[in-house]
């Protein structure tokens, strides 16, 4: 949708839709693979004068002038000829100096940098815009975006046209099927999800004490490194790098079994991990205002203390959309909108519930909240859009399977998927799974 305030396209939707697997994206998006009509650049002399005419009225009227070339993926730039295309970029350089994006570089040849082969996603023109502004905050790939000018124009066009990658097909029309996955930008992360430590297991969600610290042992010995979710979304916006064989461990509702029993052997091997607490049952051994018993939650004082240690994370599980359907007289099933609810009463009680959830959190233990696991793991595209707008980073279901993190791209940390760590499954069978998994 465009918006005439801004001159931008809302791309709300998209830009929560997950995004991890390169195979998985082009079978979502074939148009990727599609080969382009030829085009032969006959309006050049227009073009060229328009920019002039354009260049000259900003200077009249003491206006800041900047030309930039956007981002093109690979078989957009193969429709046109390149010896046009380089009379194009030498006469503009004339004209005025430009910032180049365009070209054959690391960009475009990454189609899940584009929402389809014509249009780059905002996250790129985020990336354009660090590297113009020099803003090191953010992403940039290696060799994206030139300053062009009379001086450097030949220099540039003698790399313009030879940034192709390895995974291109023979025609170079798009990636072939063996497309390398794991590269320089990309990063296969498992996540494992856990409860409730016991030493009596009554369900799925119920793990020892002995399984546990035996996952642990397992993963340790087979090289892997236990990350944060801070460590996950600086590879992503920032392109900090990862341990080798990262892996992140969550825990959801936030029993006191995590600090009783999980805490402790999670120092003993030296291993960081997130809980996901619901914030109406920090600290609660009943439900609400029942008096029914519940397993008993840690309070936010054994919370500051785990936090303390730097190995433990704390984030959120909902305030309180984590309801029983027996106990509830007002039940919720999830985030998911209940009957008769309108769409701007869901949105008001969505998002105050997790501005509580998140004031609770920073307020009582000063942990900075960027992710929000799903209760239940249901999830919609509208609280996907919300919790973006909230600024909340990372977003966790309970589906199975492997994640691809993407530097640069924001999106590829949302609606990750997590492996249930059960008692049925032992430390080797966890990690041969998991690497598996990563190597598919």
């Amino acid at each position: 949708m465009f918006i005439p305030e801004t001159g931008a396209y809302d791309k709300s939707v998209r830009d929560v839709e997950r995004i991890s697997g390169l195979k998985q994206y082009l079978e979502t998006y074939p148009a990727f693979r599609t080969v382009l009509k030829k085009e032969s650049l006959d309006a050049m002399d227009e073009c060229l004068d328009s920019i002039r005419s354009i260049r000259d009225m900003c200077d009249e009227k003491g206006v800041s002038f900047m030309l930039i070339i956007s981002p093109i993926y690979h078989t957009e730039m193969d429709m046109y000829d390149k010896a046009q295309l380089a009379e194009f970029l030498t006469r503009l350089s004339q004209i005025t100096p430009y910032w180049d994006f365009s070209g054959y570089n690391s960009v475009s040849f990454e189609p899940r940098y584009f929402y389809d082969p014509y249009h780059f996603r905002n996250a790129v023109g985020d990336m354009a815009l660090a590297r113009i502004f020099g803003d090191d905050s953010k992403y940039v790939p290696e060799g994206f975006g030139r300053y062009v000018d009379e001086d450097n124009i030949d220099t540039h066009l003698a790399g313009y046209f030879s940034g192709a990658v390895a995974g291109t097909d023979s025609a170079g029309t798009g990636p072939a099927a063996g497309y390398p996955d794991i590269d320089d930008h990309t990063c296969r992360v498992p996540i494992l999800m856990y409860h409730h430590l016991d030493d009596e297991v009554t369900n799925s969600s119920v793990i020892t004490p002995e399984r546990f610290e035996e996952h642990l042992a397992a993963l340790k010995d087979a090289g892997f490194n236990a990350i944060t979710l801070h460590q996950l979304a600086a590879y992503v916006e920032k392109g900090e790098e990862l341990p080798d064989n990262p892996v992140v461990i969550t825990f959801d509702d936030g029993y006191s079994s995590n600090y009783e029993l999980a805490y402790p052997l999670l120092k003993k091997y030296d291993m960081a991990a997130t809980i996901n607490v619901i914030g109406v049952s920090v600290g609660a051994e009943i439900y609400k205002d029942t008096g029914v018993p519940i397993t008993p939650h840690f309070s936010f004082e054994e919370a500051r203390e785990m936090l303390q240690s730097g190995l433990i994370d704390i984030q959120s599980h909902s305030y309180d959309m984590h309801n029983s359907e027996q106990l509830d007289e007002d039940y919720r099933q999830g985030v998911f909108m209940k009957a008769g609810e309108s769409e701007e009463e869901y949105i008001s009680a969505f998002r105050s519930d997790f501005e509580r959830s998140r004031r609770e959190i920073e307020e009582n233990t000063e942990a900075k909240v960027i992710a929000y696991a799903y209760p239940n793991g249901f999830y919609t595209t509208l609280s996907e859009v919300l919790l973006g707008e909230m600024g909340v980073k990372i977003t966790f279901t309970i589906e199975e399977g492997m994640n691809t993190v993407i530097k640069g791209l924001p999106q590829s940390l949302r609606a990750m998927k997590r492996y249930r760590a059960g008692e049925d499954i032992s430390g080797s069978e966890l990690v041969e799974r998991i690497r598996a998994d990563i190597t598919e």
